[in-house]
């Protein structure tokens, strides 16, 4: 009988595997521990897509490469987390930069985030007369438009793209370091996957990510 391999779909997150096989074998990249953080801005107005914000897990000292303009804004450390430095960089690259119509009036609302609760942070906020809003602690998956309609489909997009690599390259030969191991994908890859993933959130979607009814957004 021929044996059937072992197969994870990434976008379920399930595992499959012949049943009643004790040990399963799973193919890993060693970038298993890499992470990185988006910063993604959305407005209600025209359901309108702001450029997303990607925060690399890398000890560069250089800025890393960014070839998408001002579609993309790439920035990186040493973990991987928005930092206080960042956070003012995402605010005079993303949001203070934004051209609204005269008499238009912008209002921030961001979750309680550590780092968006720093003094320093809410100083600035007021420097650059920008209101702003805190989401009550525990309400973020009910009020916050992201987590409400946009993040799901956006991270199921970016698992489809790393699965699809995965199968068609990133488990094969071609993709192994000197010593055997497979590499993870490169930061290009990640960075056209999410470019990628971003596009194909349909504005209608954001803006009925903004729409409450009742005590539910629909």
């Amino acid at each position: 009988m021929d044996q059937i391999p072992c197969f994870m779909d990434l976008s379920t997150g399930k595992t499959y595997h012949r049943k009643g096989e004790k040990n399963i074998e799973l193919k890993s990249t060693t970038g298993t521990k890499m992470r990185f953080t988006i910063m993604a801005t959305v407005m209600s107005e025209e359901g309108a897509k702001l450029p997303p914000y990607l925060i690399f897990k890398s000890n560069l000292k250089p800025e890393l490469p960014n070839n998408y303009k001002d579609h993309l804004i790439i920035r990186h450390n040493l973990n991987g987390w928005i930092k206080e430095d960042l956070l003012k960089d995402w605010l005079d690259r993303i949001v203070l930069n934004l051209k609204l119509p005269e008499n238009y009036v912008l209002a921030l609302v961001i979750d309680q985030c550590k780092v968006h609760l720093k003094d320093t942070i809410q100083k600035y906020l007021k420097k650059n007369n920008l209101a702003f809003f805190y989401i009550p602690s525990g309400c973020t998956g009910l009020l916050q438009p992201l987590d409400v309609r946009i993040n799901k489909p956006l991270k199921d997009k970016l698992r489809l793209h790393f699965s699809k690599w995965f199968q068609e390259f990133g488990s094969t030969d071609k993709n192994t370091t000197k010593s055997g191991y497979l590499k993870p994908p490169s930061f290009e890859e990640i960075c056209n996957w999410l470019l990628d993933a971003w596009n194909n959130i349909d504005n209608e979607l954001v803006k009925k990510s903004f729409e409450y009814r009742g005590n539910y957004y629909f």
